[in-house]
């Protein structure tokens, strides 16, 4: 394969610089993109040489069908961007997907399974594991220079405004919510309801501590703030998230994460580890520098220690990529594992530990901070290669192989559904009354220790329309109901 033939989904912001970097990138052709929102398709073609080479898609399904992409790159911001990760391996295509990786467990493993049965590549395209300063540490941790680590944190608690939470969709403009009064065009976006936690720590601070620990998470318990946010009551997300974790080699680890709330600009991450012999810290503001202690040096207090970012090892070409030119090892990488066959620094295993804690992070949070076990995605004597977890492991792992039945257990009460060509099911009646769910609630499919359990996700009315004093009189009001019934593909982004 002398180029990698890939397409585009999601044409956000990040998808801009993701479109810069496979130009410049060797070994990479642009060949389609997909975004269900037209003007982010002309913006995209805008930044593409030879756009009119380039195939343009507003449906998912025909975008994965093309037959003249090898790979697809995912750039949504959405519940489903594991799912359309799962699709698109499943449509034979390679996938970088932007982080974080899935939103729910039952995506993970269904990437996992896909990517043994296939043996197509699956990467994670998180590029802070790549920092100069994240290599270095992670050295001085694998040489024993800190002793046993017992304890660590990482926090990303971001400020970017309040414009991605309001888009007007015809033309993919945002608003931050002080200009709403004038803008009655604008609807709220997906990220009202993304799981904070998940998007959180699961996009790169989990990423960072596994890698300096050469670790995995194993349990995990969250707590959260009460939604909306009291920074901003027109925001439906919780201020502040934290989870407390323990790792398989027993290290504790506490993630915290927020974005609702003002902060100073510059670093938006955090981290610490502390072991029996010694510490290291990163900077708490853009005056100082990453800190270092050493029990058997004579040192009597933390020194400070320039690392940075950027690499010092670093090739030309990540110059300026973006993320301290980190940005550059993602696609790299990728582009090395489809054509020649390279192992990924960070494969679909890892890519797992690092989003799975943020998941049980936030189940644990809607459970009531009750502790969870985080599972192990690597194949083994409860697991064969290819096939699912658990009370699952006998269905039929071909998944293209439909329509086929499978036995679901709803309390004690065992039927037979049938899963549709479209991968959709009908549930009895009187199994959603039993569930109490309705039109316009969703069903999570929770895993546990003895397989897979529904959990119902009511619509709580009361906290919809926090916005409704805030739109100015005479230019018509959102007809919430309405947006809810019309059809709409509901891939946003930022």
């Amino acid at each position: 394969m002398d180029n990698v033939r890939i397409g585009i989904a999601g044409l956000g912001h990040r998808a801009l610089n993701w479109i810069r970097l496979l130009q410049e990138i060797p070994g990479y052709r642009i060949t389609a993109i997909y975004d269900w929102i037209e003007p982010l398709q002309e913006r995209a073609l805008g930044h593409i040489r030879d756009g009119d080479d380039v195939n343009v898609f507003s449906d998912y399904e025909d975008f994965l069908a093309f037959d003249g992409t090898d790979a697809v790159g995912l750039c949504v911001r959405q519940k489903e961007v594991g799912e359309m990760a799962a699709r698109a391996l499943e449509a034979g295509k390679h996938v970088n997907s932007e982080v974080p990786a899935a939103y729910a467990m039952s995506d993970c493993w269904r990437i996992v399974t896909n990517v043994e049965r296939t043996g197509l590549v699956y990467s994670l395209a998180e590029q802070t594991r790549y920092w100069g300063v994240v290599e270095g540490w992670r050295q001085l941790v694998g040489q024993g220079r800190l002793g046993r680590i017992t304890y660590a944190e990482g926090q990303y608690v971001g400020w970017y405004g309040t414009h991605q939470y309001f888009q007007d969709f015809k033309t993919g403009k945002q608003y931050p919510i002080e200009s709403l009064p004038d803008h009655p065009e604008a609807e709220p976006t997906v990220l009202h309801t993304l799981p904070t936690i998940i998007g959180g720590i699961g996009s790169h601070d989990m990423s960072v501590v596994l890698n300096v620990l050469d670790d995995r998470v194993v349990e995990v318990v969250g707590m959260s703030t009460n939604e909306p946010s009291y920074a901003f009551p027109g925001i439906s997300r919780p201020d502040i998230q934290v989870a407390l974790m323990k790792t398989e080699k027993d290290t504790v680890i506490r993630m915290l994460c927020g974005f609702t709330q003002p902060r100073p600009q510059g670093d938006h991450h955090w981290w610490q580890f502390i072991g029996t012999e010694g510490g290291i810290e990163w900077r708490r503001s853009l005056d100082e520098k990453p800190k270092m202690w050493l029990a058997d040096t004579q040192m009597n207090d933390w020194a400070e220690v320039d690392w940075q970012y950027q690499r010092r090892d670093a090739p030309s070409g990540s110059r300026g990529s973006g993320h301290g030119d980190a940005d550059y090892y993602v696609h790299l990488h990728f582009r090395d594992a489809v054509r020649e066959g390279k192992p990924l620094p960070l494969d679909v295993y890892t890519a797992m530990d690092t989003i799975a804690p943020a998941i049980r992070a936030h189940d644990s949070i809607e459970a009531g901070s009750t502790p969870l076990k985080v599972p192990d995605f690597r194949p083994g004597s409860q697991r064969r290669a290819g096939g699912m977890p658990g009370a699952w492991s006998w269905v039929a792992t071909d998944l293209t192989c439909l329509p086929y039945f499978i036995i679901l257990i709803v309390r004690r009460c065992v039927m037979i559904v049938k899963i549709t060509s479209k991968r959709q099911v009908t549930f009895p009646a009187r199994v959603l009354d039993a569930l109490g769910v309705g039109p316009g609630d969703q069903l999570e499919i929770v895993e546990g220790p003895d397989g897979f359990a529904l959990k119902p996700r009511r619509i709580d009315l009361s906290r919809l329309g926090t916005l409704r004093d805030k739109i100015r009189r005479g230019r018509g009001t959102f007809d919430l109901q309405k947006f809810r019934e019309k059809s709409y593909d509901p891939s946003l982004r930022d």
